[in-house]
């Protein structure tokens, strides 16, 4: 745990993790709630680590990266059959 990854969105605190890179943040589906920390276990309206660095004055320690993204399967070869093959 711990670590600080700049370059986040627009108005980030510097210093502060960035929580699109941490493989704890989750966007929800809740307009009230739309983001969320499964590390620490809660929803917010703002990063969460906004509100970590907001609430105890220090950056968030639970940052970890994300892994890169999962590849997508190959596709099977198409068959060129049909009406036309």
């Amino acid at each position: 745990m711990g670590g600080v990854e700049n370059g986040g969105p627009s108005g980030q605190p510097p210093g502060t993790p960035n929580c699109f890179r941490c493989r704890h943040f989750e966007v929800r589906h809740d307009p009230a709630w739309p983001y969320g920390c499964r590390a620490f276990d809660f929803r917010s309206r703002a990063l969460p680590s906004h509100e970590v660095q907001r609430s105890s004055g220090a950056p968030c320690q639970a940052f970890e990266p994300r892994g890169p993204a999962p590849r997508p399967p190959p596709r099977p070869p198409r068959d060129p059959g049909g009406i036309y093959g």
